[in-house]
């Protein structure tokens, strides 16, 4: 067997380049290839029209404050926006008692407590799980704008409650809405007189069955002592059914 050596073969001088090779032959050049390709797409992108271009920050031609400003409200919604940002609510206990007025209220809503005889101040049992409470604090306003009270609330922080501990059941039973329109439309046949009241800080009415230990409210802490709930408190999760009950 005889073996002919060709141009192509050898890779003389009238050899066709092999399109490959470089590539794998130069690093350099593969590296350059996807920048090019990347230029070349950016300015294809700038060609295009405005919905189908890729979003690219730029600034606001037509900003918010040109259209709304105090300047355009009107007297009476000045002074109603000016009482909203006069009005600061305090994020925690620290900052409530930097101020008279939230001390104040928190006091009264203490105070209402006591009477009601929400609880009573007991040692820590040993092996107790203790549910924690905290403040919420509230700015209730007139129909003019202004202030019209500081409203404070003690909740319990009930989603650390444990089942079959502290609360068994939880439903509570609701009126629907078409039970409430069959009443009204024989009302309004019949010509009744119809009456409604709001019970203020209804769930504090409830009687609790199960056997609760709180924390003592912020602010209100005793070395050793907490709070052996005798009434459901907002925050509950069987707050709703032991005011129904």
């Amino acid at each position: 067997i005889t073996l002919v050596c060709t141009d192509e073969m050898t890779g003389g001088e009238n050899s066709t380049p092999n399109p490959v090779s470089p590539s794998l032959d130069d690093p350099s050049r593969a590296q350059k290839q996807p920048v090019e390709e990347e230029s070349q797409t950016i300015a294809a992108s700038e060609e295009l029209p405005i919905a189908l271009r890729k979003g690219v920050r730029s600034c606001t031609q037509h900003p918010i404050g040109n259209f709304v400003s105090y300047s355009r409200l009107s007297k009476d919604y000045k002074c109603f926006v000016s009482s909203l940002s006069l009005a600061m609510i305090p994020k925690n206990v620290a900052e409530a008692q930097s101020d008279p007025k939230w001390i104040y209220a928190m006091q009264e809503e203490m105070e209402a407590l006591r009477r009601n005889m929400t609880w009573e101040v007991v040692k820590i049992p040993e092996a107790a799980h203790l549910v924690g409470s905290k403040w919420v604090y509230t700015i209730k306003y007139k129909p003019d704008g202004s202030v019209e009270r500081y409203k404070v609330r003690l909740v319990a922080k009930g989603f650390s409650q444990k089942y079959g501990i502290e609360y068994l059941e939880t439903f509570s039973p609701v009126a629907k809405m078409k039970t409430v329109r069959v009443i009204i439309s024989l009302a309004v046949m019949k010509e009744w007189k119809i009456y409604q009241l709001d019970v203020k800080n209804a769930f504090l009415n409830g009687d609790l069955e199960e056997e609760v230990y709180m924390c003592m409210p912020p602010g209100y802490e005793e070395p050793g002592k907490c709070c052996k709930l005798r009434k459901a408190l907002y925050g509950l999760k069987q707050s709703p059914r032991a005011w129904f009950e």
